[in-house]
C-alpha cells in the first residue's frame, strides 16, 4: 500500500510522542488500555456490554472464535469514542486491534458511510487507504521502530520480541521485516 508522503515517518514519531506523554522510554512496551485512558477513549470488552444491556446471544455470535469473530470496533457518538474489543482473542491480537482502532481516532479518519443522526451512536466504515493507515500506525504504536532496534541489539528472538511488546508473533515479524531493522542486524 502506498501512503501519503511522510506518513510512515510521522507514525514513528507519534509512537515516540505517545510514549513520552505516558512517561515511557521510546523503546518501552505500551499498554493499549492505558493509552486509551490517556487519550480519553473508552474501551470495553464484549462481555462488559452484556452488563449494560446487550443480549447474551449477540455476544456469543460476535465472539465466536471458531468463525473468526470480530476483533474490535470503534463506536462514535458526537466527539466521544468507544472501542469495543473481543476478549476471546489472544492478548497480542487484542492489543493490536485496540491500537488499530486508536489509530483511526488519532488520524481523525472520516467514514465513507454515516448512518443515523448526530445524536445516535454510529459505526463507521473506512476506506482502504484509511484502513492501511490504521494498520501501519497501530503497528508502530504497539511495536515502535526504536523498540525493534532495542530488542535486536539485545539479541531477542522473534518470540521474545512479540512477548516484550505484547503483540502477536506475526505482527512482530512484519514490523521487523518492513521497518528495515532486521536488515541492519543481519
Amino acid at each position: 500500500m502506498k501512503f501519503k508522503r511522510g506518513f510512515k515517518k510521522k507514525a514513528d514519531e507519534l509512537a515516540k510522542e505517545l510514549r513520552a506523554e505516558l512517561g515511557l522510554e521510546k523503546h518501552s512496551p505500551i499498554n493499549p488500555f492505558r493509552l486509551c485512558q490517556h487519550l480519553g477513549v473508552d474501551c470495553l470488552g464484549l462481555s462488559q456490554l452484556v452488563s449494560i444491556g446487550m443480549a447474551p446471544e449477540i455476544l456469543e455470535v460476535l465472539s465466536d472464535a471458531d468463525h473468526g469473530g470480530f476483533s474490535a470496533v470503534t463506536i462514535y457518538k458526537g466527539a466521544d469514542s468507544l472501542i469495543v474489543y473481543n476478549e476471546s482473542h489472544s492478548l497480542g491480537r487484542i492489543n493490536n486491534s485496540i491500537c488499530h482502532e486508536l489509530a483511526h481516532v488519532i488520524c481523525d479518519h472520516k467514514s465513507n458511510l454515516s448512518t443515523g443522526n448526530s445524536n445516535d451512536p454510529v459505526l463507521r466504515t473506512f476506506s482502504k487507504e484509511q484502513e492501511g493507515e490504521a494498520d501501519w500506525l497501530g503497528a508502530c504504536i504497539l511495536i515502535p521502530k526504536d523498540g525493534l532496534f532495542w530488542t535486536c541489539y539485545r539479541g531477542m528472538s522473534l518470540n521474545k520480541t512479540a512477548e516484550y511488546f505484547g503483540s502477536s508473533k506475526s505482527l512482530a515479524r512484519m514490523r521487523l521485516n518492513i521497518s528495515g531493522v532486521k536488515q541492519v542486524f543481519q
